[in-house]
C-alpha cells in the first residue's frame, strides 16, 4: 500500500527489490508537474489505485492485507476462492475490497453475496491501522479508536458467506491498553 500525496492511493507489486514506482513523478495513474526530467520507461504501474473522491469509497490512506493464504489447519479460513487474494481498505474510509491479481496488474474481485455493493468486499469500519491473515484463517485487524486518546481494539472478520460487517461482528475479542504500572522498572502488564 502506498499513501498517496494529495488525490491518489495505488497498491503496488513489488516481486523484487529496487523496483521503480514512479514516485514523486506519478501519483496512482496520474503524473506529477515536477519540473525534473524523468524516464518513465523504468517505473512500474500500480496494480490498482483510487481517487480520494472516487465512487468505489472515500478514502486518503491505503492499507494492505496482502495476500491471502489459507493456513494450513485453520478454524476459519476464508474459501478457496480466495486464495491469492489481496485485500486492500482505507484507514479512513471504513471499505475493504478484494482484488485478483493476474500478472503485474489487480481488479476487483467478483462480488460475493452479502457485499455492500459490487465494488466494496466490506464496509461499516474505520479507522484500520493494519491487518493480518490469522491462524484461523480470519482476518485480523488493528481498530485505531475514536476520540482524542486512541483507544484499540483487534478485532477479527470471519467469513461466515455473508460480508455485511454488523455490530455484533466487530466485538472487540482483546483489548489494548497503554502499559501499567508507568514509571515501571520491571515487568509491565
Amino acid at each position: 500500500a502506498d499513501v498517496g500525496q494529495e488525490t491518489w492511493e495505488e497498491f503496488d507489486w513489488a516481486p523484487a527489490g529496487g523496483m521503480n514506482f514512479g514516485w514523486g513523478w506519478y501519483e496512482g495513474p496520474l503524473r506529477t508537474l515536477f519540473a525534473c526530467a524523468f524516464d518513465s520507461a523504468g517505473s512500474v504501474p500500480p496494480i490498482y489505485s483510487y481517487d480520494h473522491l472516487d465512487s468505489l469509497g472515500r478514502g486518503e490512506s491505503a492499507i494492505s492485507a496482502g495476500l491471502y493464504r489459507r493456513p494450513a489447519g485453520a478454524s476459519a479460513p476464508f474459501p478457496a476462492t480466495y486464495e491469492g487474494d489481496y485485500f486492500i481498505a482505507d484507514c479512513y474510509g471504513g471499505w475493504s475490497k478484494r482484488l485478483k491479481r493476474t500478472g503485474d496488474a489487480g481488479s476487483l474481485a467478483p462480488p460475493e453475496p452479502g457485499q455492500p455493493n459490487a465494488d466494496t468486499w466490506a464496509a461499516g469500519f474505520g479507522l484500520i491501522t493494519n491487518y493480518l491473515v490469522g491462524p484461523d484463517g480470519a482476518l485480523w485487524y488493528c481498530f485505531y479508536g475514536l476520540g482524542t486518546t486512541p483507544n484499540g481494539e483487534l478485532r477479527r472478520i470471519v467469513h461466515d458467506g455473508v460480508t455485511v460487517v454488523s455490530a455484533a461482528a466487530i466485538a472487540p475479542r482483546a483489548e489494548l491498553r497503554p502499559p501499567h504500572p508507568s514509571p515501571a522498572r520491571g515487568a509491565v502488564t
